[in-house]
């Protein structure tokens, strides 16, 4: 034993602390920032062409012999970026259902002819084939202190995540107290969830539901007007700062509701919406080119910088192409670019994301 106890405890305490600084200063050196989850191999179990050609719906389960595991879970709302396995090319897409622990993924999707990527999945999604999932993500989901009055507006396939929101809310949010939902399309083959909602809708009394057809096989042609929907939820006797909105339509709706909620006086924060691509007709015409971090590609008919950089196989990091993740954001050095629309994303000076703009001249960029 030595004979000066204090002094071996506080030898041995210094030591202690000596080698815990150590593994820190270890672990430091090797750290390694998280990597995504890797994507989940998930095969089609049913396939269903919707009326119109250019509409479909699937569901994406494990293997049979994995199938007692649930897959992640995930907030209505949410939605997963699919690719075909073996290829690069990936797009994301609202979960049309959701279910506490969902032993099933369920998708709705309109085939863009001109698109780079539903042609092939709208080919090869059919009854057991396999997808490449990621696991779900996104901030389009009902909020923890909801407004009582939610007011979902759909604008044609847009309609999915707001009824994954409407399963939620029947079975695990009592802090809403009424949903009412305007679906707005084109014609009326487009309501492919039509019966569902039905029955959903004569199941819940406190469930509203209002269908609307700009161009429908017959009768009179319906247009969302914000200020009769409104009107009408005032009659219903509830205030307006009780109302919350959610919104799920391309640009052109998207934008019109906001900006007409907005000039009748609901607060900004009451407002929650995602957009479900980014097709605007631009002016905006040319070839230029692009210097990236020391390469050189060409931009000549992209539908956006982002679709250029992928064409060129410039790595870059991009998951909602909606101006929403900001995953593909990029620090211009030289150059002009018309930005498509004011992204949710709120980027730094001489910063863009490159989802969102079209190039005006040549352009030299850095990847973040």
């Amino acid at each position: 034993m030595p004979q000066h106890p204090v002094l071996y405890a506080l030898l041995l305490g210094a030591v202690v602390c000596l080698v815990i600084a150590l593994k820190i200063l270890v672990r430091g050196a090797l750290y390694k920032p998280r990597k995504k989850p890797k994507p989940l191999r998930l095969q089609v179990s049913a396939r269903n062409n919707h009326g119109a050609a250019d509409l479909f719906s699937f569901v994406v389960r494990r293997p049979w012999y994995a199938r007692w595991r649930p897959l992640p879970r995930f907030s209505s709302g949410q939605s997963v970026s699919l690719a075909l396995p073996g290829q690069k090319l990936k797009r994301r897409y609202s979960l049309a259902r959701w279910h506490h622990s969902p032993r099933f993924y369920e998708l709705g999707i309109r085939l863009e002819n001109q698109g780079r990527f539903t042609p092939e999945l709208y080919s090869h999604a059919q009854s057991g084939a396999w997808l490449d999932v990621e696991p779900p993500s996104g901030h389009f989901v009902l909020p923890s202190s909801p407004k009582p009055v939610a007011v979902m507006i759909a604008g044609g396939i847009g309609i999915t995540p707001l009824l994954a929101m409407i399963d939620e809310w029947r079975n695990n949010r009592s802090d809403i107290e009424c949903v009412h939902l305007y679906w707005q399309v084109r014609h009326t083959h487009e309501w492919i969830y039509e019966d569902e909602l039905s029955r959903l809708a004569k199941s819940c009394p406190t469930l509203h539901v209002n269908y609307l057809a700009s161009r429908p096989t017959s009768g009179i042609g319906q247009r969302l007007s914000v200020n009769d929907l409104l009107q009408n939820l005032d009659q219903t006797g509830y205030d307006r700062t009780k109302l919350g909105f959610y919104i799920c339509a391309g640009n052109s709706l998207l934008d019109a509701v906001t900006q007409e909620l907005e000039n009748n006086g609901i607060a900004s924060d009451a407002i929650h919406f995602e957009r479900f691509g980014i097709h605007i007709n631009s002016n905006a015409t040319g070839s230029f080119e692009l210097e990236i971090d020391n390469q050189k590609i060409q931009f000549d008919g992209h539908q956006n910088l982002l679709e250029a950089l992928e064409d060129g196989d410039i790595a870059i990091s991009s998951d909602c192409r909606t101006g929403t993740c900001g995953e593909c954001r990029v620090h211009c050095i030289s150059g002009q670019v018309e930005q498509l629309i004011n992204p949710e994303f709120q980027c730094n000076a001489n910063q863009f994301l490159a989802c969102c703009v079209l190039p005006l001249s040549d352009l030299k960029i850095s990847v973040i």
